[in-house]
């Protein structure tokens, strides 16, 4: 039995993990939440960009919180180092961690700029690596239509390739999904731990609703182009009501949404509206363009969605198509919606649901992280 008094643990988070309100950040708050209640010190370092303030919460459940300014200027471009990491580089938080003993968590490939430089034989270093990174820019890059940001989506997943490859051969990387640590085999060694969420238990609203959700980050070009899918596809043929909600949607999309009377926009929740809506959807829709890393808003469906829908890229794991309903092609989508749409579901169609959901029991999770880390 590990002895978790004093015990204390570095992560160095790519953004201020609260509010935690996408991805990559919404694991980060909840598995530093976690260790906090598993009585592990949580000594965070975070890099400040955008319109997230330093936040008063972090301090309850951490011993610390260091805050490090990004810098997004251009001249971070040009540089053999991937920009995401470029502008992630500070040498006072190098100054404090290369000095100490502790093990240290880097989140995403973004953080891990000094690692070159840390002595890697003194102290226990691992990487949670949210996705197979440069899989994601190769997405980014074939999705997106501006020349501009095609050009720097090529050149970044050049060098993330590289840079991810150089760190999977040195360093304990963590993977999210069953997929990315297969990758991460190739060339080290890498450990599974599912991402840590906001959810306790199966909270599903018994009975039948009235409309479809989509819900993610809309400024994603992944995202979008899932929502034009689904939008071009699948509900121009039928006539069943589809709410899209989520963060920071582009004019385009707005402007396409608003010419479908079946189709509302909901920008930016706050998190009582989001579970409001996610928790009275008949059906929740989930699509992406690609396999690589884990999507939070499927643990939230898990959860939470009375019926659900997901394309191939998103079934993590074979026994997920025992609860969720799979579709590829927009003939198999209409189908299924309109199926589902006059169905009423009861407590026994979540028994195994209940079941299923215990690999993502944040405690759990938290126990094989300190064993991995303190063993």
């Amino acid at each position: 039995m590990i002895k978790l008094k004093n015990k204390n643990i570095h992560i160095v988070s790519f953004d201020i993990p609260y509010p935690a309100n996408y991805g990559g950040i919404i694991d980060i708050y909840y598995k530093v939440k976690t260790l906090n209640e598993l009585g592990i010190n949580v000594i965070l370092h975070c890099f400040q960009y955008g319109k997230k303030l330093q936040s008063e919460k972090l301090n309850k459940i951490c011993k610390k919180v260091f805050y490090y300014e990004r810098d997004k200027s251009i001249k971070n471009l040009f540089s053999f180092y991937p920009y995401i990491c470029n502008t992630r580089k500070s040498k006072i938080l190098f100054n404090r961690i290369n000095l100490k003993t502790e093990p240290i968590i880097f989140e995403g490939i973004h953080t891990c700029y000094y690692l070159n430089k840390v002595d890697k034989y003194k102290k226990n270093i691992y990487i949670r690596a949210h996705n197979v990174e440069h899989k994601y820019y190769w997405n980014l890059f074939k999705n997106e239509r501006n020349i501009f940001h095609k050009i720097y989506f090529l050149f970044e997943y050049i060098k993330i390739k590289k840079f991810e490859k150089k760190l999977s051969l040195d360093y304990q990387m963590i993977a999210i999904s069953k997929n990315d640590q297969i990758y991460f085999n190739k060339f080290g060694s890498s450990k599974l731990i599912y991402p840590f969420h906001s959810n306790n238990s199966v909270d599903v609203k018994l009975g039948r609703g009235n409309y479809a959700i989509y819900h993610g980050n809309l400024s994603i070009s992944e995202n979008e182009n899932s929502i034009l899918f689904l939008i071009t596809k699948v509900f121009k043929h039928i006539n069943y009501p589809l709410i899209i909600t989520g963060l920071n949607p582009s004019k385009k999309l707005i402007k396409v949404i608003s010419k479908n009377k079946n189709i509302q926009l909901k920008p930016n929740p706050n998190d009582n509206e989001l579970s409001y809506l996610l928790l009275n959807a008949q059906i929740h829709l989930l699509h992406s363009s690609q396999m690589s890393g884990f999507k939070l808003k499927l643990i939230k469906s898990l959860y939470t969605g009375r019926y659900c829908i997901l394309n191939k890229n998103m079934l993590f794991t074979s026994d997920l198509s025992e609860i969720f309903h799979v579709a590829e092609n927009p003939k198999e989508w209409i189908n299924l919606i309109k199926n589902l749409s006059s169905k009423s579901i009861q407590n026994e169609d979540l028994r195994y649901r209940r079941i299923f959901v215990e690999r993502f029991n944040n405690k759990i999770l938290g126990e094989k992280l300190i064993k991995l880390i303190f063993q």
